[in-house]
């Protein structure tokens, strides 16, 4: 809402829904908080507006009223999270090997450094970053460094480091995923964005297309005009 106007209200999520937003930079509800509904059946929540005391608001539960077959039901919303840093890991090691990725991470590990997304090929591994979450802003660059060096110094791989980019995220029905990414990818060559990376969650209920930072809120704006206008 805060992108694009004529947005709507959501009448229902799931809970994995919810929770994926909440991750994603949705600030009502924090993921911890709606734990112990999840972890009871029969139990919701709702998100009400104390301004609009009136309005239903939006019902969190376990399963859609008209069933996970809802004909309505393929994007539920679209996040953008921005100040993305992508790092690009690429070793000829990794071809054909075991235990390249938990090598990735002891390093990601020693360096205190969480990561968003990933996407892999034979021979190269990217990783996107969230500096809000690991550092204060006037450490991003230094630290940064010590983790270009501390894959290059050890053999490990090759490290090229890219900040300034958004994250777009889709949360909607797995059942749905291959029309949701073409319809996203339509709408995205139409707009002239340019995707550098696609991420899937193990739950496919987040698709996370990775965009300049100077494309983000017009990838938001054409994806949102393709299934919401």
């Amino acid at each position: 809402p805060r992108e694009i106007d004529n947005t709507a209200v959501l009448e229902f999520l799931t809970f994995e829904e919810a929770t994926e937003l909440a991750y994603f930079g949705a600030q009502v509800l924090h993921p911890q908080s709606m734990r112990p509904a999840m972890d009871k059946d029969g139990l919701s929540v709702r998100v009400k507006n104390s301004y609009n005391v009136t309005a239903p608001g939006t019902l969190i539960g376990h399963a859609r009223p008209r069933g996970d077959d809802d004909p309505d039901w393929m994007l539920t919303s679209i996040v953008q999270k921005k100040s993305i840093t992508m790092l690009d890991i690429v070793s000829t090691r990794m071809l054909g090997q075991y235990g390249f990725l938990a090598t990735v991470f002891e390093v990601m590990e020693r360096n205190k450094i969480s990561v968003d997304c990933v996407a892999t090929s034979e021979v190269s591994v990217s990783l996107t970053l969230d500096p809000a979450k690991m550092w204060s802003r006037d450490l991003v660059e230094e630290e940064l460094e010590a983790l270009v060096r501390d894959f290059e110094e050890n053999g490990i791989a090759r490290v090229t480091c890219q900040t300034g980019h958004s994250l777009i995220s889709l949360i909607g029905n797995v059942r749905r995923n291959k029309e949701i990414v073409q319809r996203s990818f339509a709408a995205l060559e139409r707009a002239d964005v340019t995707v550098k990376m696609i991420s899937q969650g193990a739950s496919k209920t987040n698709i996370s297309l990775l965009v300049n930072g100077d494309e983000g809120t017009e990838a938001v704006r054409a994806i949102h005009a393709e299934f919401f206008t």
